[in-house]
């Protein structure tokens, strides 16, 4: 996810977005709001190859009564694409964004098939809208609060989790925390 978040990023600055970064593990923002998401689903036999399922969601151009309204569906701050480009921009169509994505995916996919996470470590640095930032954890049932520092080789987040020092997560529910 954390690739496939980077590379959608690369996309999205082709068709003209700037000022959007990654929130770990797989959420684009843009001033705090989601313009889109990864998710990844993988499976595999164990002893053949695996299998990997990337969704992409996009908000793209919502609808004129949707902008500024809570949305039911949408439980958080969101923003659509064409609202945010140069105005030159918006009358980009899907197909134009799709190519634009798939020419950063697909060759983004065979460096990290070849190189693995540390490939685009660097970039994550750049893109990463959490590190150094106070967050609030959620997962088994609690909350946690900590202060982010960064990505680890395998991708995990690294917190240093108040009362339990550094530690690296692979899942958890992740929010900024401005206390």
């Amino acid at each position: 996810p954390l690739v496939t978040a980077l590379c959608l990023c690369r996309g999205l600055q082709r068709a003209g977005l700037q000022g959007h970064g990654v929130k770990w593990p797989n959420d684009i923002l843009v001033n705090g709001e989601k313009v889109a998401g990864v998710l990844v689903e993988s499976q595999s036999t164990g002893s053949g190859p695996a299998l990997a399922i990337i969704g992409i969601g996009l908000n793209v151009r919502m609808p004129e009564s949707a902008i500024g309204q809570p949305v039911a569906l949408i439980d958080r701050p969101w923003a659509d694409l064409v609202s945010l480009l140069p105005r030159e921009r918006r009358s980009v169509s899907r197909n134009e964004l799709v190519a634009l994505l798939l020419e950063e995916l697909l060759p983004g996919l065979a460096l990290f098939e070849l190189r693995g996470f540390s490939a685009f470590q660097a970039e994550w640095s750049e893109r990463d809208l959490l590190s150094g930032k106070r967050l609030r954890l959620e997962g088994n049932g609690g909350f946690r609060y900590g202060r982010a520092i960064g990505i680890d080789d395998n991708g995990g987040l690294e917190v240093d989790i108040d009362g339990y020092g550094p530690q690296v997560l692979y899942a958890a529910d992740v929010s900024i925390h401005d206390a």
